[in-house]
This record gives structure tokens, sequence and C-alpha cells, in this order.
């Protein structure tokens, strides 16, 4: 997924067509007992797939650097990045490769354990010290009911004038019409795999409202569109995504 044969970005809606497929196919749910599960059992079948998959499933994302400008540091720079996500090293390796290694001193650098919903990251992170931080298919994996409190947990330890960058999975991407057709809907754009994860499917406005809620303001939001090809079949897959750098508002 992080290397299509082409990408493109639109400032405007998806494209019809794909709205109109979402809402041809079954309308069904999962039945309330198993979505409440699938809720509260999400952190624990999250630790699941990365203790099967390691740091096997995701490609390296070599792609960050050109989409977010806030991630091009200069040699004499000296500015602290907090990556929000899984830890597999598939945003922070291939960004460390691309700067200058020699600037790059380990000892500075600080892993932890945290569930965004619950575990203040302030307990690790002094309070407004990141410069930038990433949240690259972080929220799409969270239950929505806690999505306000994961993006105030990240705003608590931005600066102001920080940025966040952003890239997650946008309403009617080709993932979402083959979850529809599995019947795996936990609610409107949410849904379970099969090993139990979640992935929720955003529009541009959704995000942008969360972050705007938190202080800060949009520097950029589009939908980025991508063409996949299975170089086995030959099949092509239409993806969607949100990709946005929000600022924190000067206080």
């Amino acid at each position: 997924m992080d290397s299509p044969s082409s990408t493109s970005t639109d400032q405007t809606t998806p494209a019809r067509d794909h709205g109109e497929a979402v809402e041809t196919l079954d309308e069904s749910y999962v039945k309330p007992f198993w979505a409440e599960k699938y809720r509260r059992e999400a952190c624990k079948n999250w630790d699941k797939f990365y203790k099967r998959n390691a740091n096997h499933f995701y490609k390296p994302r070599h792609w960050t650097e050109r989409e977010f400008p806030e991630l091009q540091f200069d040699a004499d720079e000296h500015k602290t990045l907090c990556e929000v996500g899984c830890g597999h090293g598939s945003f922070v390796a291939p960004l460390i490769a691309h700067n200058d290694t020699e600037q790059f001193d380990p000892a500075r650098v600080t892993a932890f354990v945290a569930d965004l919903t619950k575990d203040a990251l302030t307990e690790t992170v002094p309070r407004q010290s990141v410069d930038v931080a990433s949240c690259i298919f972080v929220l799409s994996a969270i239950p929505p009911e806690d999505l306000a409190t994961a993006v105030a947990n990240v705003a608590s330890v931005v600066k102001p004038g920080g940025t966040v960058v952003l890239r997650d999975y946008a309403r009617y991407d080709q993932a979402e019409l083959r979850f529809k057709a599995s019947n795996n809907r936990l609610e409107d754009h949410l849904y379970c795999r099969q090993d139990g994860t979640l992935a929720h499917f955003f529009t541009r406005e959704q995000l942008d409202e969360l972050f705007i809620a938190n202080g800060f303001h949009v520097k950029s939001s589009a939908y980025v569109l991508r063409t996949t090809v299975n170089r086995k079949t030959s099949d092509e897959f239409q993806r969607i995504f949100v990709q946005a750098r929000y600022e924190k508002r000067l206080q």
C-alpha cells in the first residue's frame, strides 16, 4: 500500500461513483454483542497483530518526507519529533536514513508504550515540547468515541506553532468497499477485520473538526488518490486517503 504506481491529490470530495458503490452494498451490521466486544478489545487485538507480524507487515514509508516538508530537517536544526504509532519502525527508520545520520543520537530517542485513549503522553513527553507529531494510519484504529480523547492527548505535547502531520483512510476507499461486502460493519464507516482490529474511514471535515476543537488550525487538508496494482494478477485498486497538516495555535 505504501508503493503505489501513481499518486495524485484532490481538494474535492471522493469520486461520486465510489459513494454510489458503497450505498448499493448490504446495509447490515454486526450484532450489538460483537460490536461492543470488538470495541472493548481493540487494543488487545492490535497487540496480538504485532506479536504475529512484528515489523514485517507494513512496508517502510519512504514517502513521508516528500509529502510533509516539516519532516525535512537541516543538519543544524534541533527539533523534537513525536511519532504516534505502533513502534514497528516503518515511519521513523526511513526518516533517519534520509537525514544526516551523523546528527542522529540514539541516546536522545525515547520509546515507550502508551494507550493513546487512556494514558497521558505528558507522563513521558514534556507538555508542549514537540515540534512535529506524526499520526500515520493511527486514528483509524481507534473507536470513534475515543477519538476526541486521543487527539487531545496528542495536542497536550505539541508546542504552540508545532505541527501534526497525518495520513489515514478516507471514506469510499477500495478497502471500505471490500469491508462492506463482508458484513463486518460495526457502524457507518467503522469495520472489524477478521483478526478483530478496527478500521475507520474518515472525511476531511471529520478530521479537521477534531483538530480545530483541540487548538489547531488547518495548514493543509486533502484527499490523496492512488491506484495500486497487484503485480501477480494485474488487478487495480483505487485507494483514497486523507492527508493533512495541523498547526497548534499560538497562545
